[in-house]
């Protein structure tokens, strides 16, 4: 089958690359979920339009980054870095915090192209995509949208990364301050990654650590260190009663 655009993965990037595309076009979005947006595998946190522009100035068009008010549950102002031996940094720059299953869902289905659901990128080919459900779409233009592990850019030969594990709790009764993104670095925590808590606003927070398991103590894990996280770090159970 041919078209104008195929959007590989319905993200964040796929849906707002979705939203973009003018209605003249030919265009189709693909996602493995039967439900776009769920569950979510995000910390939800998107920085503003004016941030994009100091950290991007080059770009033509910002308009990918106007995130739509009924999809921000918070909106933050600072980050606190916090290193293991307590000592603070804190750096203003501001951040959307959204719900970004209703995001995703909402935005994609608004963009009135087609979705295909529940459906996989199962190969990538001369030019074809090949489907999980055996069907070839033949595209003028891929929007490679299918995330951090991405089977086109490996088809592509410009997939080199490596990848670090991730887990996140959504808590209720976090007493942080909610217009700060509280970091924190550390191997007793996150070994070669860092922690969070992104409050999303009423008290309610995304908790989570990075953590690269070849680098932890022997006999630790990911679900270990987030429990420490949580209820023993000196230096965020005081936001985490």
């Amino acid at each position: 089958m041919c078209m104008d655009v195929a959007v590989a993965g319905v993200g964040v990037a796929g849906a707002f690359t979705l939203r973009s595309l003018s209605s003249n076009l030919e265009v189709v979005g693909i996602d493995k979920r039967e439900r776009l947006g769920y569950p979510v595998e995000c910390g939800e946190i998107i920085p503003t339009k004016k941030e994009i522009k100091v950290l991007l100035p080059e770009l033509d068009d910002y308009s990918l980054f106007d995130i739509p008010k009924r999809f921000e549950s918070n909106h933050t102002k600072y980050f606190e870095f916090t290193l293991p031996d307590g000592r603070q940094f804190n750096v203003d720059f501001e951040m959307h915090v959204v719900n970004r299953d209703e995001m995703i869902h909402s935005i994609a289905q608004e963009s009135g192209h087609e979705l295909i659901l529940n459906t996989r990128v199962a190969d990538f080919r001369d030019g074809e995509l090949i489907l999980s459900n055996e069907d070839a779409l033949r595209p003028r233009v891929i929007a490679a949208c299918d995330g951090a592990n991405s089977k086109i850019a490996k088809k592509l030969g410009v997939w080199n990364y490596t990848l670090v594990s991730a887990k996140q709790y959504f808590m209720e009764g976090v007493e942080c301050e909610e217009d700060t993104i509280y970091m924190y670095v550390g191997n007793k925590i996150a070994p070669g990654g860092y922690a969070w808590i992104i409050p999303k606003g009423d008290g309610y927070a995304n908790v989570g650590i990075g953590f690269v398991r070849e680098l932890a103590r022997p006999g630790d894990n990911i679900h270990k260190a987030l429990d420490r996280f949580v209820k023993e770090y000196p230096h965020s159970v005081r936001f985490l009663k």
